[in-house]
């Protein structure tokens, strides 16, 4: 094998290793910031129970029911509300 073919490998196999890892943090960047969007709505909906404005009565009893896994995470996750900045340095793997 000549040095360019052994190059030309190398640059192949870097660029699918790259391509791999953005793809990786794309990935868990989207589902962090689909966890934040469920939460949000949940804070839209359940907004009077903190004292903030939110949907008419009606429509926030009517989607109550689909909004079940959301108050559980959002019940489970309060204890880690306190580290914010802590999970989204972890999501952009700062040190």
């Amino acid at each position: 094998m000549t040095m360019w073919t052994w190059l030309s490998h190398a640059m192949e196999r870097a660029a699918g290793l790259t391509h791999s890892l953005l793809a990786e943090q794309a990935t868990s960047l989207a589902q962090f910031q689909l966890a934040e969007m469920e939460r949000f709505f949940a804070l839209l909906v359940l907004g009077p129970v903190v004292g903030l404005p939110t949907a008419p009565p009606a429509l926030a009893l009517d989607l109550l029911p689909l909004m079940e896994a959301e108050l559980t995470d959002l019940i489970r996750s309060t204890p880690d509300l306190m580290d914010m900045q802590g999970r989204l340095a972890g999501v952009f793997d700062i040190t």
